[in-house]
């Protein structure tokens, strides 16, 4: 199957908001900014009546975790805790059963620990409950599907606004992880595909297919090599035609991770390259440190960087490169120097105006230039929805909890998101 023929929406208004029922593809507004939040998310609809939770959305990762009601240490978030007890269809994940998917155990449910190298920390308990993604207004499905419960949750994830994380790197795609289950899913998705559209503020996150409709430009296809993370291949970077540097090291696709970062030599490689341009060619604005202040709303007369996959060329354009610092005309750069002998991770901030497609079936990445959907202000959380919308379905491929999942004790320093 070629990526194109899973396009599925011609006309936005059409199929932007509810579920795609003939070509068996689902939507879900995406929410947050590079400046304001640090993160895009995405809200899910859990248990029975549904109760919102907003999770990050993150590729870099597998797990899909928030805070529950009377958890001993949580922070504040936008949406209330979810609180299992109020669900008619949750069931804890007992150890008696072996049910547990890391082997852990704590005071007979199955419990789980992840630490990140920056020094954040999730821990609770795993559960199993009927989930859809989006809120109700989109419409989606719901599938029966494990997530984790945070009984405590320090630095980063104490502090965020969104209530947790939902992984769906590769090894969020197995062991009846949500994206697993939703791919099992044969009555409703045909397809192993998702993607993901970033805007300024918010933007579009698809399951089964992508939505041409938003390109402004052709879709291009790279290997995508899923073995831990979504790795690529990237062969250089260009500014005005002149190669910074053909050396990268090894390149992960991770939404979770705000900037884009990048080994030092490469960093100043392509600052100075969009400086000189700057300076040869005038660009609106004065320079101050790594911002810069613009005489015109956006930073449109800076150049564009080519981002070289082998034989594939795209384009990084100046208005994802840098981001609005705040509401006026102050750009700052959204690349960072992450050492001298680090290696790459393509973050937010390199997928933001692009569709960027995770073909899981045939291992490619699609990449196409895109107006994506903003959604800056979420609506209210309704539970009244008809009845087709609350029609779960259980996976098409029955479920074995009893199978094991390896989580990694640590992710890489850039993720999660630097907030």
């Amino acid at each position: 199957m070629k990526l194109h023929v899973l396009v599925v929406c011609l006309l936005v208004t059409a199929c932007s908001s509810v579920f795609d029922a003939e070509n068996k593809i689902e939507h879900a507004r995406l929410y947050g900014n590079v400046d304001e939040y640090a993160y895009y998310f995405v809200d899910l609809v859990v248990g029975t009546p549904p109760q919102r939770v907003s999770v990050i959305l993150d590729t870099g990762s597998g797990v899909c975790a928030y805070p529950c009601a009377n958890c001993k240490h949580c922070g504040r978030h936008i949406d209330p805790a979810y609180d299992i007890e109020k669900s008619d269809t949750a069931e804890w994940l007992q150890c008696s059963n072996g049910r547990c998917p890391t082997g852990r155990c704590s005071k007979n449910k199955c419990s789980y620990y992840q630490g990140y190298t920056e020094g954040s920390s999730i821990s609770g308990y795993w559960f199993e409950d009927v989930i859809g993604i989006g809120d109700m207004i989109q419409e989606n499905p719901m599938v029966r599907a494990r997530m984790g419960c945070h009984s405590d949750e320090n630095n980063l994830f104490y502090t965020q606004k969104a209530n947790g994380i939902m992984g769906v790197g590769p090894s969020g795609l197995a062991n009846s992880a949500i994206l697993d289950n939703i791919f099992k899913d044969h009555s409703h998705i045909s397809h192993k595909v998702f993607s993901i559209c970033l805007a300024e503020w918010g933007g579009r996150f698809n399951v089964g297919g992508y939505d041409e409709s938003y390109h402004t430009g052709p879709m291009q296809k790279i290997t995508l090599n899923p073995s831990g993370f979504y790795s690529v291949q990237l062969s250089a970077m260009k500014v005005d035609g002149k190669t910074i540097s053909t050396s990268w090291g090894s390149t992960m696709i991770d939404s979770g991770t705000t900037y884009t970062y990048m080994r030092s030599s490469n960093y100043r490689g392509l600052k100075s390259a969009i400086e000189n341009y700057c300076a040869a060619n005038g660009c609106g604005g004065t320079k101050h440190g790594n911002c810069w202040k613009l005489s015109t709303a956006t930073p449109k007369k800076f150049p564009v960087v080519q981002v070289v996959f082998g034989s594939v060329e795209t384009k990084w354009v100046a208005k994802a490169y840098m981001f609005r610092k705040g509401s006026n005309d102050n750009w700052c750069y959204s690349f960072e120097d992450d050492g001298p002998s680090a290696n790459t991770v393509l973050g937010a901030t390199w997928m933001i105006h692009q569709e960027v497609v995770f073909d899981i079936e045939n291992k490619k990445v699609g990449i196409a230039p895109a107006n994506c959907p903003e959604h800056k202000d979420r609506p209210k959380h309704v539970q009244q929805v008809s009845a087709t919308t609350m029609h779960t379905t259980e996976p098409a491929v029955p479920v074995t909890l009893s199978q094991t999942t390896t989580l990694p004790p640590t992710l890489p320093p850039t993720s999660p998101p630097t907030l």
